[in-house]
């Protein structure tokens, strides 16, 4: 199903846009100021979608997106690949050398760390990489710039100064696509690689995450991710994140599945979507549908 509206967090220029509009060409594309109200906004309209930044392979996982997951009645329905290009940007009559500090997404600026402090350029965190670029824009001050994308340099009326700064030629950011749940898995396709998405909370007894996993070694289902965090106000147990290439409909899967269940408590799947071909790809072709 192809979403009325797509939302994500930021503003005009912001990569999110960039990822939303290259899956979803004919949606109306939505910006609103914070994760939490994307979450909360898709709770409201049943045919709309957010396009949401989970992951960037120089600076890691973005916390937010993945701690307010499991707390919506949201699913996971399709992952998208874009590698990220960021500009120094600064209003016309600035120069590279006239810069004294940066505002960008914490993302951001981990991504370009290094240049910065080969430049001697202070990193100040803002709350996204093109209201970045619109805070400078409205300064109007010389000694300023934003790391930022290119169409958010354009939109907001500013000069690259310096191109390509991201750390790594290999800097991709992976986004998700998230629906209100709950939504159909897509059905189980032979030739087809899907992943599966799941949350769930560990049994506070010894070695219950090794018990809890190795179902899925059993079944020879690879994990390619696996994250935790602690759970509300207690440190004796943990919660993780964690996706499995495979399919709850296939064999395989649903013995891992109650393998699982006797080690954790609150075991959720959070989303059933196709591999992007970008996973096998690697960052040499751009991300494509």
């Amino acid at each position: 199903m192809a979403p009325r509206v797509v939302l994500f967090q930021g503003q005009r220029g912001a990569y999110s846009e960039e990822a939303a509009r290259g899956m979803f060409p004919d949606a109306e594309v939505v910006a609103l100021p914070t994760f939490r109200e994307v979450f909360l906004r898709l709770q409201r309209e049943s045919d709309a979608y957010a396009c949401l930044p989970l992951e960037n392979t120089t600076a890691g996982r973005v916390s937010d997106v993945q701690l307010l997951l499991p707390r919506f009645p949201v699913q996971i329905v399709r992952e998208w690949f874009l590698p990220i290009r960021h500009q120094l940007l600064g209003v016309p009559q600035a120069t590279r050398r006239t810069i004294r500090r940066v505002l960008s997404h914490p993302q951001a600026l981990a991504q370009c760390a290094a240049f910065l402090e080969r430049e001697g350029i202070e990193p100040v965190p803002f709350d996204d990489t093109a209201g970045a670029a619109a805070e400078v824009a409205r300064r109007e001050d010389p000694t300023i710039a934003a790391i930022a994308s290119r169409a958010a340099g354009t939109y907001y009326g500013l000069k690259v100064l310096a191109r390509n700064v991201q750390d790594e030629d290999h800097n991709t950011t992976r986004f998700i696509v998230l629906a209100p749940a709950p939504q159909p898995y897509p059905p189980l396709r032979r030739g087809a690689r899907f992943l599966t998405a799941l949350w769930f909370t560990l049994k506070s007894v010894p070695a219950a995450l090794y018990k809890a996993i190795g179902g899925f070694a059993t079944a020879a289902l690879n994990l390619t991710k696996i994250e935790s965090h602690l759970t509300g106000d207690r440190f004796s147990r943990a919660q993780f994140y964690i996706e499995v290439e495979g399919h709850p409909e296939s064999s395989a899967m649903q013995h891992a599945l109650r393998e699982l269940s006797f080690f954790a408590d609150e075991v959720r799947i959070l989303g059933v979507f196709e591999a992007h071909a970008y996973r096998l790809r690697g960052h040499q072709e751009q991300a494509a549908p």
